[in-house]
């Protein structure tokens, strides 16, 4: 057994399966663990010992989805190689899953933490699904433009309606384990400490009935059919307009999955499903995506400082507007000082509160809203001091970016990121100017353009910005500018835009 799953098989016949992959805080599916599955599946065929089996977890989480490079090289694949070729190459995971579900002995999935994705897709291929109490179940996908590919599109509807599941994959949101208890999406919820005992004596009950079969696969399944209107109602109801689902093409293709799917048995629903995927993952958005929110945020995350037990989040903030950024970082659990007090790092709005006296080290202008190249925040020297400066935007459904502009000498910039973590915010350096204020004022002064022509407007603004700030890190100023809500998540920040549409100015 390869060393992504360990196994463990009792007096009475259930094998424990236990996916731990070694070196990750997390399971996710990766070519590895397909591996390992695939050949857990091949012992228990070949073992007549093996009466049933819990598919748990040896890590804090259940599974976490899908490893998220392995599914940018699929986008990459999918500029080159044909549907045929991206089907077999990205189905990969779903067949396994069919495979596990028609074995013919049970699986029930042990599922605590956090099961997304690929591993909610797994477990809703097993037979039965315990959740200890605490858990979050959900399929978010779409958050990242894609669709789950692995069954969840044909399994899910089949389990909770086709309305709820497609509400379900289209806000990508998880679910607490007695809301998906209560929607059918699991069978039972227990304390932590009873899951894997829960689990054990639900395989053994069904392996005592005779072969495992799941529902949609028995003489008696009958899909509802869906009334006239009723898929299309969901789009309305969660405000998704037509604008949106042409921006975003995993909307319309998660419902051709759903609706496509329906009436066909689940081997059928599952070709019709990656057919869907692949479709999907040919267009650019989804690695567009990908790279923006994922990846590249990834990168970013890994500029800001671990937290310090002896350096407590303290700020001191001073200047105009004071008390609206006092409330923002005391909703973060940031205490607010006197500027007199040690290791605090003091913020200030403007002048007026700062002397030679402050500590230039540990303070930073706050920054907000359009930065102009005629504006004095444009930069970081006025004549009265010289500060590092940070430009914080406001929450979007990506979360919170924060640049940290500084000199040449990186002054202020261990404040700047101390400011993230305790923000939570994806953090992106600068030197001289602001990059995400510039940014937003060419937003602000494009408003009134059509879409393609404030795209371009706001790209080449970054690309200005870019030649002033020198060694810009391109792909987290991409990042950045997608939380931050300056740029749509589609076009995958302002410099893939430039080079997806052929400007030199991208490079």
């Amino acid at each position: 057994m390869a060393s992504d799953i360990h196994t463990q098989l009792d007096g009475a016949g259930v094998l424990v399966a236990t996916i731990d992959m070694p070196g990750r805080s997390m399971n996710v599916f990766s070519a590895g663990l397909m591996d390992s599955l695939e050949q857990l599946l091949d012992e228990v065929k070949a073992n007549p010992g093996i009466r049933a089996v819990v598919l748990r977890s040896g890590k804090s989480a259940f599974l976490a989805g899908a490893d998220l490079e392995m599914v940018r090289t699929f986008t990459e694949r999918a500029r080159t190689d044909s549907p045929q070729d991206l089907q077999r190459l990205c189905g990969r995971l779903g067949r396994l899953f069919r495979r596990l579900e028609t074995n013919g002995k049970p699986f029930v999935a042990a599922i605590h933490g956090l099961a997304l994705g690929g591993g909610l897709e797994v477990a809703l291929a097993c037979h039965e699904r315990v959740a200890a109490e605490k858990t979050d179940v959900g399929l978010p996908e779409i958050k990242l433009g894609l669709l789950p590919g692995a069954g969840g599109t044909q399994r899910l509807p089949r389990l909770v309606g086709q309305s709820t599941a497609l509400k379900l994959m289209l806000t990508g949101n998880p679910l607490p384990a007695a809301q998906a208890l209560t929607l059918g999406i699991i069978d039972a919820v227990v304390p932590l400490d009873r899951l894997i005992d829960e689990a054990k004596a639900r395989a053994l009950a069904r392996a005592a009935t005779g072969p495992a079969v799941a529902p949609w696969d028995t003489e008696h399944w009958d899909p509802v059919p869906t009334r006239d209107g009723e898929l299309e109602s969901v789009f309305d109801e969660l405000g998704i307009d037509a604008v949106e689902r042409r921006q975003y093409p995993a909307n319309d293709a998660i419902l051709d999955c759903v609706a496509g799917g329906w009436s066909k048995d689940m081997s059928s629903a599952g070709d019709w499903e990656m057919d869907c995927f692949v479709r999907l993952i040919r267009d650019p958005t989804a690695g567009n995506m990908i790279r923006c929110l994922f990846l590249d945020r990834q990168r970013a995350a890994k500029l800001v400082p671990a937290p310090s037990a002896d350096q407590p989040p303290r700020a001191a903030v001073l200047g105009a507007n004071a008390e609206s950024i006092r409330a923002v970082l005391q909703r973060s659990r940031v205490e607010i000082v006197d500027m007199a007090t040690a290791g605090c790092v003091t913020i200030v709005t403007d002048n007026s509160g700062a002397s030679s006296a402050l500590n230039a080290g540990s303070t930073v202008r706050w920054l907000q809203g359009p930065v102009r190249d005629n504006d004095a925040a444009a930069g970081v020297k006025d004549t009265g001091a010289v500060f590092p400066a940070i430009w914080v935007s406001e929450p979007t459904p990506y979360g919170r970016a924060i640049e940290i502009i500084t000199d040449a000498d990186g002054q202020g910039q261990n404040a700047g990121l101390q400011i993230a973590r305790w923000l939570r915010a994806t953090p992106i350096i600068s030197r001289g100017a602001s990059f995400l204020g510039a940014l937003a004022a060419a937003k602000a002064d494009s408003e009134h353009l059509p879409e393609d022509e404030r795209l371009l407007a706001v790209a080449m603004a970054a690309a200005k910005a870019r030649a002033r700030n020198g060694g810009l890190d391109t792909g987290i100023a991409d990042s950045a500018a997608v939380i931050a809500g300056l740029f749509p998540a589609h076009a995958g920040g302002p410099f893939t835009y430039l080079a997806q549409h052929g400007h030199a100015d991208a490079h």
